[in-house]
């Protein structure tokens, strides 16, 4: 008799360790499952962003000047470079924001890469103009965080820090020689 109960017991628990173990393998399957949409989806963003960097090519720097400077004289071309510029700073932002939504970036992380990010990249007149056309077509997550950043950057905020250190640098430089 006590070896029937103990084998039912046995049996009981052997039974639960299956179960557990079938559980554990589906949320692992699951997990598995979830990095690989996640890896994809980066995969096909990541595809992306490499054409976008063809289009702005090596001189997105004089592009961007003369965008502050003399919006109306960009070409179509220098206006897609300037496109393509803008889209690719948005995307690093997706990226960040698929990661915090998989639980691999803490909560808040999207809102402070947008913080520290979009006032270098959205202070012109031309990437405002941009961000009320284009931007705000993106996700709408990403879009309900960046908008209150972008309407409240300073116009030219960038532009002012580069003046500033171009003058401070070029103090320094003449005031060693």
């Amino acid at each position: 008799m006590d070896s029937d109960r103990l084998n039912r017991w046995l049996s009981l628990g052997a039974n639960i360790g299956v179960l557990a173990g079938i559980i554990f393998l589906v949320v692992e399957i699951q997990q598995n499952s979830d990095l690989a949409r996640m890896q994809f989806a980066d995969d096909r963003q990541n595809t992306w962003q490499q054409g976008e960097l063809v289009v702005f090519g090596d001189s997105i720097a004089t592009v961007w000047e003369k965008s502050v400077l003399d919006p109306e004289s960009l070409s179509l071309a220098e206006t897609r470079m300037l496109d393509a510029y803008l889209a690719f700073q948005l995307t690093n932002a997706v990226r960040v924001l698929n990661l915090e939504r998989n639980g691999l970036l803490e909560t808040g992380a999207t809102k402070q890469y947008l913080q520290g990010n979009l006032p270098f990249f959205f202070d012109t007149e031309f990437a405002k103009v941009w961000w009320e056309i284009e931007g705000r077509t993106w996700d709408d997550e990403l879009v309900n965080l960046a908008d209150p950043i972008v309407r409240e950057i300073a116009k030219d905020e960038s532009v002012i820090k580069l003046r500033k250190i171009r003058h401070e640098a070029a103090s320094r430089v003449s005031g060693a020689q």
